[in-house]
């Protein structure tokens, strides 16, 4: 607020040094304006401010009639340019006192000889030896600096802080970290310091630096270069994540004596994953978001089912002039399968284009509705693997027998269907499995049991499996009625009757009997007797999902596998096995089998 109070007075002198007065001690200097010449006469200069006892105004003194200077935030109070001097209080009323020389040095005044200076307040003179290194000024008496301000010349360098930003030191005052002009030796910097080079022994191995020797990287180090080349997924071509585990030689888990399979078990599995869909007729990759095929025991051919980029419509469209469907390979981490596209979807949603396609094994060419309808019969006998050679002739397809061949008379076998109908038909006499190969044309056929389930524990397994790569492992009753003898017979006027007992029973527990036109041999009843009492009692269907690695191959369907050989021990034959891949956010490989067991 302004008042009317009369804080301070100046003493006028003619053409003589101007003296400030100030009031009472209080180190207190009001907005002040001195300018001009000396008047004939003293005046008194108000104010109105009240001024507190530590606190220094900002004004402008000009030195008597030689020197004239104002700061840029001075208010002028007086018009009269002939004051010698004179002083006005800021804040309070003063009483006079006596004067003392003194310039304020932010007024920026002409260059004068003084003793004192201030900045923004009254302070005794300091000594030279009370100057912080890290002030600045303006040019001055150097022993009356106040240690705050600014200045030009630079104190002693001895006195400067190492943390300071200044014009070159000693080097041997320097921080490794600061920031500076030259750089500090290289024998002193740290190893992770991005600088010139240092020594190489003092680099860890997964610094991002220039390269290094290779036996200090570690092997989930990201190097430029490794021996084990970079794979992509699906033809995206984008770097894939790792999946689980610890690196394995390649070559596949070791085999036993026996011929048995021996997944190790390991705390950890590391897996590089692959996959990718091609077209076979040009080896066009295609562009796949996921893909995944299978195949169960009661299914002749393998299903499978895709997602691909929008812009792979065209690319699974049939060709040729005879609108040949498209035969595509899908390989999951080195496990291929060729299938036929019967059906292609292509659906749109936020933006974002997708195809999906599903379809059936190159079997189907065997199959409704690619096959034609044809009647098959024998004229001569035949073995049963000789009526299925017959009723792939003149396709190109073969089989690959794993069962007891028998005897089937002339006249005994006739079927009106395709390939595959006549095909399953004969394997069904003895309740075998046909199940086409991944990519050959080739049926194989199989036993539904090669041993019997009440000799699995003492049995040479195909492979063993321990817990450790199992992901999920699941659990569902599969009981049957405990049947230990059966009676099967042939229905024509070559058909045979067999009496089926399982070994060590009474067999008084008599499944329904089963009849046949090919049960025409001793072989033929048996196989077929033994696929009826291995189902019967009580199991389970065991569900495992694991990695398809180096490690862990691939199950097979029909494979007899010893779970958990240190711990459960069970024993089990392999239903159904599906293999999937997801490169939705990196690529994911699982492998999900279904396994027969017995109590």
């Amino acid at each position: 607020m302004i008042n009317d109070r009369a804080l301070l007075t100046a003493e006028l002198l003619a053409r003589e040094p101007i003296q400030l007065r100030y009031a009472t001690g209080l180190n207190t200097i009001g907005l002040t304006e001195l300018v001009g010449s000396p008047p004939a006469k003293h005046e008194l200069l108000y104010s109105g401010l009240l001024p507190s006892s530590a606190d220094v105004g900002m004004g402008v003194v000009g030195m008597g009639a030689l020197l004239q200077q104002t700061a840029p935030w001075a208010r002028k109070v007086l018009s009269k340019p002939q004051i010698i001097g004179g002083t006005r209080g800021a804040w309070s009323p003063s009483a006079p006192v006596e004067p003392i020389p003194l310039r304020v040095s932010m007024a920026e005044p002409m260059a004068e000889q003084t003793s004192t200076r201030m900045d923004w307040g009254l302070s005794s003179p300091l000594m030279d030896s009370q100057r912080n290194a890290w002030g600045e000024s303006i040019s001055g008496y150097g022993d009356n600096r106040a240690p705050w301000s600014e200045y030009v010349r630079m104190g002693d360098s001895s006195n400067r802080s190492d943390w300071t930003i200044s014009k070159p030191v000693d080097a041997s005052n320097r921080l490794s970290w600061s920031i500076y002009t030259r750089r500090r030796d290289a024998s002193q910097r740290s190893a992770w310091f991005h600088g010139l080079p240092v020594d190489v022994s003092k680099r860890t191995a997964w610094e991002l630096l220039r390269p290094i020797e290779s036996s200090a990287r570690s092997d989930w180090t990201k190097a430029s270069r490794i021996d084990k080349p970079e794979r992509f997924p699906f033809g995206i071509r984008k770097p894939l994540s790792s999946g689980w585990g610890v690196i394995v030689e390649p070559g596949g888990p070791p085999v036993n004596q026996n011929g048995t399979i021996i997944v190790p078990a390991r705390r950890i599995y590391l897996v590089s994953n692959l996959a990718d869909i091609v077209r076979v007729s040009d080896g066009q990759p295609l562009e796949a978001i996921t893909s995944q095929f299978g195949i169960d025991e009661n299914s002749w051919g393998w299903t499978f089912n895709a997602t691909l980029t929008g812009r792979m419509w065209p690319e699974v469209q049939p060709g040729g002039t005879n609108g040949d469907p498209v035969i595509l390979q899908i390989s999951i981490n080195g496990y291929p399968v060729k299938v036929i596209v019967e059906s292609a979807t292509r659906g749109r949603s936020f933006g974002k284009t997708t195809v999906s396609i599903s379809g059936r094994g190159i079997a189907a060419a065997l199959a409704d509705p690619i096959a034609p309808v044809q009647t098959f019969g024998q004229t001569a006998d035949r073995t049963a693997q000789q009526l299925m050679n017959d009723v792939l002739t003149n396709t190109g397809w073969g089989i690959d027998w794993q069962v007891t061949d028998w005897l089937v008379p002339n006249g005994t076998f006739s079927k009106t269907g395709t390939p595959i109908d006549a095909l399953t038909s004969i394997a069904g006499t003895i309740d075998a499995v046909i199940q086409a190969d991944r990519t050959a044309q080739i049926i194989h056929v199989k036993p539904r049991y090669k041993i019997a389930p009440w000799n699995w524990a003492t049995s040479t397994p195909d492979l063993q499996l321990p817990l450790d790569p199992i992901f999920i492992d699941s659990l569902d009753r599969a009981d049957n009625p405990d049947y230990n003898r059966v009676f099967v017979m042939g229905t024509t006027g070559a058909g045979r009757i067999g009496q089926i007992t399982r070994d060590g029973t009474a067999g008084n527990l008599i499944a329904p009997s089963v009849s046949d036109p090919l049960i025409t041999a001793v072989e033929a009843s048996q196989q077929r007797g033994l696929a009826i009492l291995g189902a019967a009692g009580k199991g389970w269907k065991v569900g495992v999902t694991g990695p398809v690695s180096a490690d862990v191959p691939m199950l097979e369907d029909g494979q007899l596998i010893q779970l958990d050989p240190t711990g459960e021990n069970q024993f089990g034959m392999v239903r159904g096995i599906q293999l999937s891949a997801d490169a939705s956010n990196g690529l994911t490989v699982r492998q999900q089998a279904t396994l027969e067991i017995k109590s």
